[in-house]
């Protein structure tokens, strides 16, 4: 199941920045946010304009840029396709997304 502006939302959270936080870590630090939490994105099913448009831009974008991304995934193969189809695309990968 795809969830179109889901991650569009995600970046438009306010940082954490400057917020008084339980853990004294935390403070000052951009929000982390968890790609694919109750799914896999990276899944056959999921078309690569999708995860272009739905997660790598809006990941490089303003908003995105102001936060760290964690995409984490059990498909392998997902990982490889990706590449291979941003390569082809010429499409760089954001800074701010750790995978």
């Amino acid at each position: 199941m795809i969830f179109p502006g889901r991650m569009a939302e995600a970046a438009r959270w306010e940082p954490i920045a400057g917020r008084t936080r339980r853990q004294a870590m935390a403070a000052g630090a951009p929000r982390i946010v968890f790609i694919s939490d109750m799914g896999d994105a990276l899944s056959r099913a999921i078309p690569f304009e999708y995860l272009q448009s739905e997660i790598i831009d809006i990941v490089d974008s303003e908003a995105g840029r102001r936060h760290l991304w964690l995409w984490l995934t059990s498909a392998r193969t997902g990982w490889q396709s990706l590449a291979t189809d941003c390569c082809k695309a010429g499409i760089r990968w954001p800074d701010n997304l750790v995978a």
